[in-house]
């Protein structure tokens, strides 16, 4: 509520949330459009397969031969955008915009992020102290990855030898909350 005593000007202003394409002019990749974008934005991802050439870990040092590939990049959202795609509310539309071999890591925390009409196939989305809406999303055979811990031995002296066991790979493992 605002209450003026005599005659004033006032002047407000105010925003519309842009729509930024992740095949826009000058973006190339969605981690582009996402950076771009302000909060409040939607990113949409253009409808098709989505698998990004990343020259990170390889298939060649996967020591679980259930999981085939590792993902080979990673979409950072760190700020209250929709990352959505062209036709969220249709999920045979989500169903043809397809993010394969991408892990998602969402960290917000002034507003939260929207991710909507995707399909993750063969990835993985983290979600660390933060609370996204995950609307008309299709994951589909996903999985997190186990690793190795450090010698048991340097933080437990008792018993020795105690270096306990190695971390496996699952399938199923679509979302990491913290």
């Amino acid at each position: 509520m605002v209450v003026l005593w005599s005659d004033r000007d006032v002047t407000v202003r105010f925003t519309m949330p842009r729509t930024v394409r992740a095949d826009g002019p000058g973006h190339g990749s969605i981690q582009r459009a996402i950076d771009e974008a302000d909060d409040g934005d939607v990113v949409v991802v253009p409808t098709g397969t989505y698998e990004p050439v990343f020259p990170g870990i390889s298939s060649e040092n996967v020591y679980d031969s259930a999981i085939p590939t590792l993902p080979k990049a990673t979409i950072r959202i760190r700020k209250g955008i929709t990352l959505s795609g062209e036709n969220p509310d249709d999920l045979d539309g989500a169903a043809a915009t397809v993010l394969r071999n991408v892990w998602i890591d969402v960290r917000t925390s002034d507003a939260e992020a929207t991710i909507e009409g995707l399909t993750l196939l063969e990835g993985h989305m983290m979600v660390y102290y933060c609370s996204p809406v995950i609307r008309n999303c299709i994951f589909d055979t996903c999985y997190n990855l186990g690793a190795t811990g450090p010698d048991g031995d340097t933080f437990l002296p008792n018993p020795p030898g105690n270096d306990g066991y190695y971390g496996e790979s699952v399938y199923g493992g679509a979302i990491e909350i913290v």
